[in-house]
């Protein structure tokens, strides 16, 4: 379902058990968040829990809103802008997730209010050092997946982060938000570049297939260094895509590298055809 000012002005509005004026979203098939402008910035709480959302983005300036209910949803992304938008959020929930990395985690930093979360059920939460990690980049946290944060907890958190391993686990997870940041605004100006230049769906899709031919991974990571904006927009593609941490280490580990596979490149162009295809079905049927 689309997320029309229309879904907005008649769900169901109530009052929770913490007494936050709350926004019931739920269970409505959504999957882009969009048109929340039309709440009016009037709520405490927003439930967008059990929907097919993949991206936590694209929210309107809300100052009210300090509750924020996704899990159930395939979001594997997170704007790292997320805060800036929604200053006062206090409590994000977000189990049942596709969220795989830590570095996916980290674009929470601007969400400086944030004292309670949740990540259960996400592959991120199998990582090693997972709570230390989000302990130690969330200061203020009081809660992590129903789980209070303790003096103990904290002072553990500080030792690790002091240890060679704690900084170089720090170091590795800021590189590779950096370089996922890089591939997804490559991701982003190649897609512009495609709806500027194409004539059609079928025509778009052509180009993007040429332009997988004309480079391949092997020359990508030859003698130059990183990665072509081709193979970066891969990555993003792959990583949005991922299922498993098992996935998003083999990614990482190759965007590390400056390598990617073939075969990735080639489950690369089979999503984003695939995404093309079901974005022209979506609006066919609305």
């Amino acid at each position: 379902m689309k997320l029309t000012a229309e879904v907005v002005n008649s769900a169901p509005v109530r009052f929770n058990p913490l007494d936050e004026r709350e926004l019931c979203l739920r269970g409505l098939g959504i999957s882009v968040i969009e048109n929340l402008s039309a709440t009016r910035d009037q709520f405490d709480c927003l439930d967008l829990t059990e929907n097919q959302i993949r991206r936590l983005e694209n929210f309107p300036r809300l100052r009210r809103l300090q509750t924020l209910l996704a899990s159930g949803n395939f979001i594997s992304r997170i704007s790292p802008r997320l805060g800036e938008f929604l200053p006062k959020l206090d409590t994000l929930v977000l189990a049942g997730n596709r969220i795989s990395t830590l570095a996916e985690v980290d674009a929470l930093a601007s969400c400086k209010s944030l004292t309670c979360l949740s990540l259960e059920r996400n592959d991120v939460a199998r990582r090693p050092n997972y709570r230390r990690y989000v302990l130690h980049r969330f200061p203020a946290l009081r809660v992590l997946d129903g789980t209070k944060v303790t003096r103990t907890d904290r002072e553990d958190c500080e030792a690790f982060f002091r240890t060679e391993d704690g900084r170089a686990l720090e170091l590795s997870i800021r590189s590779i938000r950096q370089s996922l940041q890089s591939a997804r605004a490559a991701a982003a100006e190649g897609d512009a570049a495609q709806d500027l230049g194409a004539s059609s769906s079928s025509s778009a899709a052509a180009a993007a297939t040429g332009a997988s031919a004309e480079t391949s991974p092997a020359d990508a990571a030859g003698s130059t260094p990183g990665l072509s904006d081709e193979h970066r927009r891969a990555v993003a593609v792959l990583v949005d895509a991922a299922q498993s941490a098992a996935e998003v280490s083999a990614i990482e580990e190759a965007l590390k590298s400056g390598t990617l596979t073939d075969a990735m490149i080639k489950r690369a162009n089979e999503l984003q055809r695939s995404a093309a295809a079901e974005g022209g079905t979506e609006a066919s049927a609305e």
